[in-house]
């Protein structure tokens, strides 16, 4: 699969969490597949998968902190460049991909083996169509922004997610994070919050990250 023709323009940001080092390649313009998505209105894509949002530093940072038990399998939802799951590689995790649009699941493949992992797997994946397989740990940053988007990934994380497991969402303080809280609860799903530094939270605040810690009821 090639990238899209209108990327014609790469960087590659090298980026320091938590001691680690990640190398992602990604648009110099990310504005331009924005663009690009704008003027084909018919294309059923996520435009925004070109940026990289900055809760996405803050939760791989969380999980290069986190003491992960050995062969975990973890999903990363909307990877994006695949920040997060690289983090997640570099603790040991046993990491898939995942993204809506397939030009960003192969962007992530590759940023992966650019930083040494060649085990990782990569999967295009439809909320709205979850795939037959479970893994222990869901992993996403900066998916919340359309409520629409919010009952699609409560069944992800209600279908794809163990009896045991944990789904981590990175949220940078959006109003609908509420909005989305409440669709946890209607399904019967369980959740803590968090800060930055990992600490309970009773509730979000506008403008502040949070992170939002699923379980399934016991």
């Amino acid at each position: 699969m090639s990238h899209p023709p209108h990327i014609l323009d790469w960087i590659v940001e090298t980026h320091c969490v938590a001691g680690h080092s990640i190398a992602l390649r990604i648009p110099r313009r990310p504005e331009a597949v924005l663009a690009d998505v704008a003027a084909n209105s018919t294309q059923d894509s996520d435009p925004y998968w070109g940026y990289l949002w900055p809760s996405a530093a803050v939760l791989a940072n969380l999980v290069l902190q986190h003491p992960w038990l050995r062969n975990t399998t973890a999903l990363e939802l909307g990877c994006g460049s695949g920040l997060v799951g690289i983090a997640a590689l570099q603790t040991g995790l046993d990491v898939t991909f995942s993204d809506l649009v397939p030009e960003a699941v192969q962007l992530a493949q590759e940023n992966a083996v650019a930083n040494g992992f060649l085990q990782a797997r990569s999967v295009v994946l439809d909320w709205r169509q979850p795939l037959n397989q479970q893994f222990h740990v869901l992993l996403a940053s900066d998916v919340l922004y359309h409520p629409e988007l919010h009952q699609p990934l409560v069944t992800v994380i209600d279908q794809m997610m163990h009896a045991d497991g944990e789904c981590w969402i990175a949220d940078p303080g959006r109003d609908v994070a509420r909005e989305f809280l409440q669709a946890l609860s209607e399904r019967g799903l369980a959740y803590v919050l968090r800060d930055a530094d990992g600490h309970d939270v009773l509730m979000p605040l506008p403008g502040r990250f949070v992170l939002i810690v699923v379980k399934k009821r016991q």
